[in-house]
């Protein structure tokens, strides 16, 4: 089940707001936000609602998040979402943070119901939702993506397993060794 948020609320200082500033290189023209929530915090990314801001005074979503993840994100929303013959978020716009190991991107608010894994219905949806992604074109786009085939795996599974050697080597009970031993195997 979704993990529900109680977002902090910003009223004060919002002009000068680090999320603000950004959307202002997308949309200049913009007064303010009436609001800003703050969604989600860390050392890697942050996740804004900037109220009233969007089309119709909606809320625009503002995502910080490191420039490698986020200029991938951005791909998808731009050429591959865009594609797709089912509903998907608007993407309004991206610019590269003051810190250039960063970036900001700018979506719709998703406002409704929240998804439920345990909601049938749901289920059918993203699985139309997520068929029609692996259907949709990606001509043009191996250049802009990273690799995730089947090498990317094979990799990725290899350093598991040394990974998981090396705990072995370290001084576990027995019974710890032997169910590292049996995972390398």
């Amino acid at each position: 089940m979704s993990r529900l948020i109680t977002p902090s609320v910003l009223t004060e200082g919002l002009q000068e707001h680090e999320a603000f500033q950004a959307w202002r290189h997308v949309h200049p023209d913009d007064v303010g936000p009436g609001r800003i929530e703050v969604l989600q915090r860390n050392k890697k990314s942050a996740v804004y609602r900037l109220s009233g801001v969007g089309p119709d005074g909606a809320g625009v979503i503002a995502k910080r998040s490191r420039y490698v993840t986020g200029r991938v994100e951005r791909v998808i929303y731009e050429e591959v979402l865009s594609r797709l013959p089912v509903p998907s978020l608007s993407f309004y716009g991206y610019v590269r943070d003051a810190d250039q190991e960063f970036c900001w991107l700018f979506l719709e608010d998703a406002r409704g119901e929240p998804y439920s894994r345990l909601d049938a219905g749901h289920r059918v949806l993203a699985g139309r939702w997520l068929a029609e992604t692996h259907l949709a074109t990606s001509a043009g786009l191996t250049e802009t993506l990273p690799d995730r085939g089947l090498g990317h795996y094979l990799h990725v599974l290899h350093d598991c397993r040394n990974g998981l050697e090396l705990l072995s080597r370290t001084v576990l009970p027995a019974e710890d060794t032997m169910l590292f031993c049996s995972f390398i195997s």
